[in-house]
């Protein structure tokens, strides 16, 4: 698992990057709500209870951000919807 999370760490620090240069592009937000999401994943299945649980606050964070800033968009209302 270390594996997997070191890359999606990797990913994750791309996207928040993209995010803070181009805040008006929702997708690059999205990506790191999806990559803290799959952080959560991994670190559950590695048995990492809390680490799991924080990364799922803050992709849960992101979205509700996202929900806010475009509510006309149904996709992050939907994302938020079925965690």
């Amino acid at each position: 698992w270390s594996e997997a999370e070191e890359r999606h760490r990797k990913g994750l620090a791309v996207s928040e990057q993209l995010a803070a240069e181009f805040p008006a592009v929702p997708g690059y937000r999205g990506d790191v709500a999806m990559a803290h999401n799959n952080l959560g994943n991994i670190s559950s299945a590695g048995g990492k209870p809390k680490a799991a649980e924080e990364q799922y606050r803050k992709a849960v964070g992101v979205l509700e951000k996202l929900t806010a800033d475009f509510p006309g968009d149904r996709e992050y209302r939907f994302t938020l919807a079925c965690g």
